[in-house]
């Protein structure tokens, strides 16, 4: 029963044994980023404008840096947003919540990555070699985990291109 089970999860989820290297790549890269996080605690100077705008939006006053200046300076709405529903409705620790939205958004795109990878039916030493490259990026490492919206960018440009390979245009443009 077991067996039968899983392989009629398997095969609804489109995964197969050769699926196993790219999951564990990701998951290397997780820890990847997560270690560098906490070796380094950096977070990028220019994330505390977010943050301080995320913190008005929560208190009320709107996307503003000071209460009664109404300049927008925001360069990333939707992760500023995100913050301020984290601020909001969970915790202040906002230097937490944006590492936390770069890890989970960093999985996505090289999960949504792999998938398109796949989606173009190339071989498994194709969709291993793609994650490579973008996992041992030192560059990708960096904005990954210094608290801006790249990683969150990122994800949904690799999320629509999955999207757009499958013929389905609804959710490649959202």
């Amino acid at each position: 029963m077991t067996g039968e089970y899983m392989g009629a999860i398997a095969k609804r989820t489109n995964f197969d044994r050769n699926d196993f290297v790219p999951l564990l790549l990701i998951t290397f890269s997780l820890l990847l980023n997560l270690g560098w996080m906490y070796y380094t605690n950096y977070t990028e100077e220019d994330a505390f404008i977010t943050f301080r705008i995320s913190r008005q939006i929560a208190s009320g006053n709107g996307f503003v840096y000071n209460i009664g200046e109404p300049m927008y300076g925001s360069t990333t709405p939707l992760l500023t947003l995100l913050l301020a529903l984290w601020i909001k409705f969970i915790s202040a620790d906002v230097v937490f919540a944006a590492r936390l939205i770069n890890i989970i958004a960093t999985a996505v795109m090289l999960f949504f990555s792999w998938q398109a990878v796949k989606a173009l039916n190339r071989s498994s030493f194709e969709q291993i070699g793609v994650l490579l490259v973008l996992l041992t990026s030192s560059k990708l490492i960096y904005m990954n985990t210094q608290g801006m919206e790249t990683p969150l960018a990122l994800a949904l440009l690799s999320a629509s291109w999955y999207f757009w390979q499958k013929d389905r245009p609804n959710l490649a443009g959202l």
